[in-house]
């Protein structure tokens, strides 16, 4: 066991207050009750190990949660039943599938929740330079627990009420360009906008014991972004999921 210093001088003639006193018990009390370090442990000898790791459970210290879906990204395969199509509509939408929702119990802990996927808007089995950049007001991305979007999880912009949305003629770019060069100009707006883009979100929460459920959310803002000229969009290839159980 460690040193054990108290945190307060506690001397005869002082008056009585029970937080110092518990206060100084507290590192005693936290250390014999599992608390253990590397004072708890006899390494004396030379190269001698004090535990392996295969004389701990599976999940003594941490519990991986995954799903994963692993469709190509290429952008010469045709879009199939295994990439996730953003419907265009306003506000924050989630999909039923592999790699973008995890349901797990957990024993009640802090959880690394992270997804990562890949943003696709071009289309088809070629791509031309007019399809081959984003044309929108772009993509909100964010995690949900439980039903409740996870604000510290969010990309792009939290307000939409604060973000410039004028349109065509009001100095965004064409919804329907007539060239390639009007390409480098999106419709303006507060989210993630660009042609194949890889994307991470994560947050550290507290969970409690029990049933949870950990979803990919986006939004695609006010339901105006474009994979092509005339073909709507965008879409989630690869993608993965996890929630990491850090119990120690």
């Amino acid at each position: 066991m460690a040193w054990k210093y108290p945190k307060f001088d506690i001397r005869s003639g002082y008056v009585i207050d029970m937080d110092p006193i518990n206060d100084n018990f507290l590192g005693v009390t936290n250390e014999i009750s599992g608390t253990l370090n590397e004072h708890n442990f006899n390494s004396e000898e030379a190269g001698e190990v004090p535990i392996t790791r295969s004389q701990l459970d599976a999940g003594a210290a941490f519990r991986l949660h995954t799903s994963s879906a692993r469709p190509s990204n290429a952008v010469t395969v045709p879009i199939n039943s295994n990439w996730l199509k953003i419907d265009q509509i306003d506000g924050w939408q989630t999909f039923d599938e592999d790699g973008a929702v995890l349901e797990f119990v957990s024993r009640g802990a802090t959880v690394w929740a992270c997804a990562s996927f890949q943003l696709m808007a071009t289309y088809g089995t070629t791509t031309s330079l007019l399809e081959a950049k984003q044309k929108g007001y772009g993509i909100k991305v964010a995690l949900k627990l439980d039903g409740t979007v996870v604000h510290d999880a969010l990309l792009g912009s939290g307000d939409t009420e604060t973000d410039f949305y004028r349109g065509a003629q009001g100095r965004a770019a064409l919804k329907i360009p007539s060239a390639v060069a009007k390409q480098g100009t999106p419709y303006g707006g507060g989210g993630l906008s660009g042609a194949r883009l890889p994307i991470v979100v994560d947050a550290m929460v507290d969970l409690s014991p029990g049933p949870h459920k950990i979803e990919l959310t986006v939004m695609s803002i006010r339901g105006h972004n474009w994979s092509g000229t005339n073909i709507r969009g965008p879409y989630i290839a690869a993608r993965e999921i996890f929630a990491l159980e850090m119990r120690r």
